[in-house]
C-alpha cells in the first residue's frame, strides 16, 4: 500500500484543499463484520481532498473526468495546495509533531434518531479486528481497544472505505471520540462514494462549523452543498455522526438531533468512509466505533 501525500499552504483568509494519493489496502487477517453481505468486506484507503471550513465560496474547478489523482503540483493562488516532498513534509516543517495513536476509552454508541423508518442493517464494524493499519509520518492509523484511532498532521488527510456497501437510500451513523481537535483538525463521513472522484462527504471542524461537500468525476464542486455553526456545540468530546440519504434528500445529523437538510442529485449510489485530516500543523486525533448502516424500506 503506497500513499502520497501533498503539504498545503494556508493563505490568510482561505482555507484550501489537502489532496492524498493512495492505492487500494489490502489487510490480512480477520476482516471487519459485515451483515447480509455474502462477501467479506476490505477497507480501503483512498485518496480525498480537504475542503475549506469556512463558508467562503471554494475555487472554481472544472471538472476533467472519472480521472486518477493529478501529478502535478497546484500553483498556491489555486486553492489546491501544493504537491508534498518524499518526507511527506514541506520545507520548515522539520520540527512539527509527529502523530501518536492514542488509547481511548469505549464509547458506547449513540442514539439512533426518533422517528426514522428503518430498513434491514447491512454492514456494521466494532473494529475489533480486521482494518488495516498505517504508520506515516504524518499518519498513523490503527485499531486501539476497539476502536479505529486516527492521529493525522501536519497537513495530511486519510479515509478508508468499507469496500462492501454500495447503496443509495441508507442511514448511516459512527461514534466519534475527538482526543485532539485543534486549529485546522476535520473528521466525518463519506458517503455514497463510488471511487476516489465521486463522493459526498458530512465534515465537522474543530472551529465548530459543518460543512457537507460534494466531489464529481474528480473536482470538488464549487460551493458546500450546505454549511454552518454547530449551533453552540463543540466539536471536541464524544459525538454521534448520522448521514440519511434517501433519493436527493439528504439529511445529517448529530448526538441524535437533526443538524441540516439538503437536496442533490449529483451521487447516486456508492461506500461509505470514515475521514479525518488536519490542515495545520497540528494534529487531529478521532477514534470511531460503531459504525451501523442500514437500508431504508
Amino acid at each position: 500500500m503506497i500513499f502520497k501525500k501533498q503539504t498545503a499552504i494556508l493563505p490568510i483568509f482561505f482555507s484550501l484543499c489537502i489532496y492524498l494519493y493512495g492505492c487500494s489496502a489490502r489487510p490480512s487477517g480477520t476482516l471487519p463484520t459485515a451483515t447480509l453481505i455474502p462477501t467479506q468486506p476490505i477497507p480501503t484507503n483512498t485518496p480525498t481532498p480537504l475542503p475549506p471550513s469556512t463558508v467562503t465560496p471554494y475555487p472554481t474547478i472544472t471538472p476533467q473526468g472519472d480521472v486518477s489523482p493529478p501529478d502535478e503540483s497546484v500553483a498556491p493562488n489555486d486553492g489546491e495546495g501544493v504537491q508534498p516532498t518524499s518526507e511527506g513534509a514541506g520545507s520548515g516543517q522539520s520540527e512539527t509533531p509527529v502523530p501518536t495513536v492514542t488509547t481511548a476509552p469505549v464509547v458506547r454508541q449513540g442514539n439512533v434518531p426518533a422517528g426514522l423508518n428503518l430498513g434491514s442493517v447491512i454492514f456494521t464494524a466494532d473494529f475489533t479486528q480486521g482494518w488495516p493499519s498505517v504508520d506515516d509520518p504524518t499518519a498513523k492509523i490503527s485499531i486501539v481497544n476497539g476502536q479505529y484511532a486516527f492521529a493525522i498532521g501536519p497537513f495530511d488527510g486519510r479515509f478508508f472505505n468499507t469496500s462492501t456497501v454500495d447503496q443509495g437510500d441508507l442511514y448511516a451513523q459512527v461514534d466519534a471520540q475527538i482526543l485532539e481537535c485543534s486549529e485546522g483538525g476535520v473528521y466525518g463521513l463519506l458517503f455514497r462514494q463510488s471511487d476516489a472522484g465521486n463522493y459526498y462527504a458530512f465534515l465537522l471542524f474543530c472551529n465548530n462549523t459543518y460543512s457537507v461537500i460534494s466531489r464529481v468525476n474528480g473536482s470538488l464542486r464549487s460551493s458546500p452543498i450546505v454549511t454552518g455553526d454547530l449551533s453552540g456545540a463543540d466539536a471536541s468530546g464524544n459525538h454521534s455522526l448520522g448521514v440519511l440519504a434517501q433519493g436527493d434528500n439528504l439529511t445529517f445529523y448529530l448526538d441524535g438531533q437533526q443538524l441540516a437538510t439538503a437536496s442533490d442529485q449529483r451521487h447516486t449510489s456508492g461506500d461509505v468512509a470514515l475521514y479525518a485530516a488536519s490542515q495545520s500543523s497540528n494534529v487531529m486525533q478521532v477514534a470511531f466505533d460503531n459504525l451501523k448502516i442500514w437500508s431504508l424500506p
